[in-house]
């Protein structure tokens, strides 16, 4: 059973997507804060993270990112970043900056954030 690991501050969202992951048969880990999503890496395996860019703390998902792919245990870790912000030129960059996948907020589908996750997950396992 893969997990996936949200990094989400908003409450609602962090549920809903856990609700949904979950249901699918997937394990949900959570962190609010970049940090934390640091402390569940060193912890145990993700295999894949959801991650919001905006996130409060010292640590945004920006440099979240980063952190995950200059990090040789993590860098092959899929990240779906899950923002709010949808500016196609910012989208681009993020994707540039090592991220897998880029899902705008309240405007994907359900089946498209499971559609996302199992891709991934997939050419993670097929990577290996």
């Amino acid at each position: 059973m893969p997990t996936i690991l949200i990094v989400e501050d908003e409450r609602a969202a962090r549920a809903s997507m856990g609700r949904l992951l979950t249901q699918e048969g997937y394990r949900v880990r959570y962190a609010e804060e970049g940090m934390d999503a640091l402390v569940v890496f060193e912890e145990e395996n993700v295999d894949l993270v959801l991650l919001d860019l905006m996130l409060p703390g010292g640590m945004d998902g920006v440099a979240l990112l980063h952190t995950l792919r200059r990090d040789r245990r993590w860098k092959h870790t899929p990240v779906l970043v899950v923002s709010s912000i949808s500016d196609p030129v910012f989208v681009d960059h993020i994707r540039s900056g090592g991220a897998d996948g880029y899902l705008v907020k309240d405007k994907f589908e359900a089946a498209e954030l499971l559609k996302q996750v199992r891709s991934h997950l997939e050419h993670a396992k097929a990577a290996c």
